[in-house]
């Protein structure tokens, strides 16, 4: 049985570093949100599922601040390189409406079960998908 595989803070923190350089592509660029990176996840060789990492904002404007937002998916088949692209690709196309990030946090989480379910054929239950973010002074928010 795979156990699932949490990503602690520091970790998720390495994994921002590492896919804003994988992409090549800066993290704060656009408006609404950016950067969202998605890639399977190993842990100690036994693939766990998928992790996504990006930002919504600005959640302020002066400064203008973005938070950042991990996404994770547990006890779920290897997606293939297109398959990742494509829950990439969808994740920032989702944007944030008067910065309601409860909302966007469940717009997000939706839009996972939905390319699962309707995209890759894969059917997953509610409970293997997780999204929080983390706005700068401020609670997490996280799916429910």
């Amino acid at each position: 049985m795979v156990k699932r595989f949490f990503v602690t803070l520091p970790t998720a923190s390495l994994l921002v570093i590492g896919l804003a350089a994988q992409s090549g592509t800066a993290l704060a660029s656009g408006h609404g949100q950016s950067g969202y990176t998605c890639v399977n996840q190993n842990h100690q060789g036994v693939q766990v599922g998928q992790v996504c990492i990006g930002q919504v904002g600005p959640v302020t404007v002066n400064p203008e601040v973005y938070a950042p937002v991990t996404v994770t998916v547990g006890d779920v088949n290897v997606l293939n390189d297109n398959q990742l692209t494509v829950l990439s690709n969808d994740l920032n196309n989702i944007t944030i409406q008067n910065n309601d990030i409860q909302t966007y946090v469940q717009n997000i989480k939706v839009k996972v079960l939905s390319d699962f379910h309707d995209v890759y054929g894969i059917n997953i239950t509610d409970n293997v998908v997780s999204v929080c973010c983390t706005p700068p002074n401020s609670r997490p928010v996280c799916s429910r």
